[in-house]
């Protein structure tokens, strides 16, 4: 299969969604590991101004269908798979949040935004996530995020201060 586009391995996207309230974002990634295709969704949410919650899932693809297959599994299709899981779960936990605020009749959709791999640098310094994007940085198995989770250890110090006005 010709592609028009390389594909990244991974892509980063910041979730949208009324009900949240705190900073979400969401990682996927694909990669190869010998004979299939493998990606994750990562899910990183702030729950309250202290607190945070995550999840993570694996996905693998088996490369070696036959010719007459209608679907090629290759990194882009994996990723966009990715994406559609990490909306499933973002679903679900909006879902089970508006059970609890006892609102169950209204279940708004996530909306993903991508955004450039460097805006996680944000979400490294200023927020209670860094601690989740660490738990990605050593659970994934796609090098290239790793690498460069990683390399925000050696990042200066961002500091947010408000001015007066």
């Amino acid at each position: 299969m010709e592609m028009s586009q390389q594909v990244t391995s991974f892509k980063a996207y910041r979730v949208d969604s009324n009900v949240l309230g705190y900073p979400a974002f969401a990682i996927c990634t694909a990669y190869h590991a010998g004979a299939y295709i493998k990606a994750e969704v990562f899910g990183i949410i702030q729950t309250t101004d202290t607190e945070t919650t995550s999840f993570g899932r694996k996905l693998s693809y088996s490369n070696n269908g036959g010719p007459e297959s209608p679907v090629v599994f290759d990194e882009e299709f994996a990723l966009e798979d990715a994406l559609q899981q990490a909306e499933a779960a973002f679903s679900s936990y909006i879902h089970s949040h508006n059970l609890e605020s006892s609102t169950p009749h209204s279940w708004p959709r996530a909306q993903f935004v991508e955004i450039a791999p460097h805006r996680l640098i944000s979400v490294w310094a200023l927020s209670p996530l860094k601690e989740q994007l660490a738990t990605v940085r050593d659970k994934t198995q796609c090098e290239p995020l790793g690498s460069y989770l990683a390399s925000f250890a050696s990042l200066p110090t961002i500091k947010l201060s408000p001015l007066a006005l």
